[in-house]
């Protein structure tokens, strides 16, 4: 199975276990926000893929509000449940090439950890068609960062031995930000990047990682539960650190 291929799976089975995940870095989001608040006071969010609100908290904690954007109703229920955004963003059940919502009228695009689960070209001709004059694009990347050796580096490992179709993502956030950064329909991109280390149960690190629908749609059941149960023994039973990298590319719409 590709990555087109696991744009098809459902991702309903994984939304309770999102709850789990790490938050984007406070520091590129709330940076993003305050370089995007010199051109635009108050500016209009649409957050697209928006899955159970991670991002969305985020942004509302950085003082944005609009929209969250999100096709799967199981995820958009468990944000909705977990309060993710709540006051700030209204929820919309509609897919990112196709959001509903009016045109002209949007000033800062933001997409997190979905951008390759999507039709980039139509999701972009939809960014074009929401955002006002020079509005903002962002699309947003939380990553295991397995520059050193550790527990998540050793998972990985573990994980790609046993399911070799395993794609690597870094490679291919790298390919889909290039072709980003260089689309003439935009310009004046910029780039931000922060490491975080997370002290983590044993209980949510594998929790973490039952979140991730990309492993476990080309493991299979069987496959899946067995390294499971093969991290249940790699992890232990003492706390972990983990350390995340969160990684942002915003451009410009052009004139």
């Amino acid at each position: 199975m590709s990555v087109e291929a696991i744009k098809q799976t459902d991702f309903s089975p994984c939304a309770s276990h999102y709850s789990a995940r790490v938050p984007y870095s406070s520091r590129v989001v709330e940076s993003i926000r305050h370089m995007i608040a010199k051109d635009k006071d108050n500016p209009v969010v649409v957050e697209l893929a928006a899955g159970t609100g991670i991002l969305t908290k985020a942004l509302a904690e950085a003082n944005a509000s609009g929209y969250a954007v999100e096709p799967n109703a199981a995820m958009r229920d468990e944000a909705i449940r977990l309060g993710n955004g709540a006051g700030s963003f209204d929820f919309v059940l509609k897919r990112a090439e196709a959001t509903g919502l009016p045109q002209d009228k949007v000033d800062w695009i933001v997409i997190g950890n979905g951008f390759h689960l999507v039709d980039t070209e139509q999701t972009l001709k939809e960014a074009l068609r929401l955002l006002r004059r020079q509005g903002y694009f962002t699309a947003i990347w939380l990553m295991n960062d397995v520059t050193t050796e550790g527990i998540q580096k050793s998972t990985l490992e573990l994980f790609r031995r046993s399911v070799p179709t395993l794609p690597n993502l870094d490679a291919v956030v790298e390919g889909l930000m290039v072709d980003l950064t260089q689309d003439p329909r935009f310009n004046n991109s910029s780039y931000m990047e922060s490491i975080d280390t997370i002290e983590m149960t044993p209980l949510r690190y594998i929790e973490v990682w039952r979140s991730s629908n990309y492993v476990s749609s080309l493991a299979g059941s069987d496959l899946w539960n067995r390294l499971l149960s093969a991290l249940v023994e790699l992890v232990g039973s003492c706390s972990v650190t983990t350390r995340w990298r969160t990684r942002a590319w915003t451009v410009q719409l052009s004139e």
